[in-house]
């Protein structure tokens, strides 16, 4: 069975060793990861963002796709225009989705038989089934470094990637979904019969079994 990994920043995620997935299927990741992991696929939605991984070269690691392709770095670095993709260009189409959902999407396009997808560090941890957000702290392995919001920062509300998400599991019912560690389930999740919670216990005998 294909594999595919999407690795967002949630703090659940804490603890586990991504060089475990090496080997086992195409890796996809968001913003800051390649700080400590490399992904096989990055994306990045703000300028900030982009100019640290263009700057970091790491376009030329990874495959690198972008919201936009920011013309005041690439004046800078216009190597970095030959390589890196809009997500327009690298998906056909740009949903507006945010980065962890657009790059679930991509992994899920990129799934064309049947196949499994892992992820990661999806938290939603500011998120209430009656729409409206909550004063929690944000949940991000970063906050407080270069490109993100300060460490006491409240969370953005994590409603809309529920949404996102769903309509990935909607649109692909030859994969096999599976959300790893985290508490927050949404219930319009509980539609897809194509989604599942696992633990990461679970998740290392997927590893070695699946």
């Amino acid at each position: 069975m294909i594999k595919r990994f999407v690795i967002a920043n949630g703090t659940s995620r804490v603890g586990f060793d991504l060089n475990k997935l090496n080997g086992k299927g195409d890796t996809f990741g968001c913003n800051a990861l390649y700080r400590d992991y490399m992904p096989d696929y990055i994306g990045c939605i703000d300028s900030p963002m982009f100019e640290e991984l263009v700057r970091g070269d790491v376009y030329k690691a990874t495959k690198m796709i972008s919201k936009h392709l920011y013309e005041g770095t690439l004046k800078i670095y216009p190597r970095a225009r030959v390589y890196v993709q809009t997500f327009q260009e690298a998906l056909g189409e740009d949903l507006n989705y945010d980065t962890g959902q657009t790059m679930l999407d991509y992994a899920a396009r990129k799934t064309t038989g049947t196949g499994a997808i892992y992820m990661l560090g999806f938290d939603l941890s500011n998120y209430l089934e009656q729409n409206k957000p909550t004063n929690d702290p944000m949940n991000n392995i970063y906050k407080g470094t270069d490109c993100y919001a300060p460490k006491g920062a409240t969370a953005r509300y994590a409603g809309k990637w529920a949404i996102q998400m769903a309509e990935v599991f909607s649109k692909n019912r030859h994969i096999e979904f599976y959300r790893v560690g985290g508490t927050i389930w949404p219930n319009n999740w509980n539609e897809h019969p194509n989604v599942k919670q696992i633990t990461y216990e679970e998740f290392d005998e997927h590893l070695i079994n699946r």
